[in-house]
């Protein structure tokens, strides 16, 4: 029991660790064992969701697959902890596997600094790359709108929420939830072929995602303005976006006081989202805010789990 304790004392200090690492060491996507797990979710979608068939058994075929993706994943790495003589290890090297958000970071570091160079066509397609929303029409305040809400999110579901999985459960829980997140992805329900066929992953991924979305939406409340925020979380409650989103870009909205969310195109199809916050539409100063917001936030969650390891540091020694 107390060897368990030991090796639970020292998750927070190898998140933290592992956390750092991936903001200067980025691996290029096309490396990144997640890329080709997609690749083969995408084409797994593609074979055992063909079209003609009735919504209950689009939504069975959904639930399949994303077992048939996660569980014998989970099975091989479970037997390569039976045989690893250092498992923290094994831990820290796949929640590193499984972090993309530091290149996510320096993405949208790069869309800004076309939208500064008025290289709306570069900013467009640098954009394109992260988001499955169409941005061949984005203006300036669109692009800038669009990168936002995608970074806030990303911070929520692929930096955070991942960090609270490896800490309950370590690098199996880690590669579980960002599995979930990457069929969920990869089978999109708002792409018509996968508006029934997507539902469970997109079910368990916002529901599992929830830790994080709380998570963002208290730090950038904590770091400018909790009042605005709730003000802004009271006033989006009948908002037809997914509970955890709302709670982020409505506390974004509000600390910024820029007006997000709205209506967007999906292959060629408009599709409704209401509006939160004020009226103003976010432009490049705020683009670049919300940067050194999320670095911020960042910032915060280091010192927190600095803080928790010494505490525990201390509890050992004396």
């Amino acid at each position: 029991m107390s060897q368990l304790l030991t090796e639970l004392w020292l998750y927070p200090p190898l998140l933290l660790l592992v956390w750092i690492l991936s903001q200067h060491l980025r691996l290029p996507r096309e490396t990144q064992p997640m890329a080709l797990l997609q690749l083969f979710a995408t084409r797994l979608g593609a074979k055992v969701n063909p079209p003609n068939r009735s919504i209950s058994q689009q939504q069975l075929s959904g639930a399949l697959a994303l077992l048939t993706l996660v569980l014998p994943l989970l099975a091989l790495l479970s037997l390569l902890y039976w045989f690893s003589d250092w498992p923290l290890v094994l831990d820290a090297l796949l929640l590193f596997l499984c972090l993309d958000f530091g290149r996510q970071q320096l993405r949208h570091r790069q869309v800004a600094s076309a939208i500064s160079r008025k290289q709306l066509g570069l900013a467009r397609d640098l954009l394109q790359l992260e988001v499955l929303r169409d941005c061949s029409t984005l203006s300036e305040t669109g692009l800038c709108k669009a990168s936002m809400e995608h970074q806030a999110l990303q911070l929520a579901r692929h930096w955070l929420a991942l960090g609270f999985w490896f800490l309950v459960g370590g690098g199996l829980t880690a590669v579980a939830y960002r599995l979930i997140l990457l069929c969920s992805q990869s089978w999109n329900t708002k792409q018509q072929s996968f508006q029934h066929f997507g539902k469970a992953s997109a079910s368990l991924g916002q529901l599992c995602s929830l830790p994080g979305y709380f998570g963002v939406s208290l730090l950038y409340a904590l770091l400018m303005s909790l009042g605005r925020s709730w003000r802004e979380l009271q006033q989006s409650k009948h908002s037809n976006l997914c509970v955890g989103q709302r709670w982020v870009l409505a506390s974004l909205a509000g600390v910024l006081q820029v007006n997000l969310a709205g209506p967007v195109i999906y292959q060629g199809q408009k599709q409704r989202r209401d509006r939160v916050g004020p009226s103003r539409l976010p432009q490049l100063a705020d683009l670049w805010l919300m940067l050194r917001l999320t670095q911020q936030a960042q910032f915060v969650c280091y010192l927190l789990l600095l803080s928790v390891s010494l505490l525990q540091l201390f509890s050992i020694l004396y």
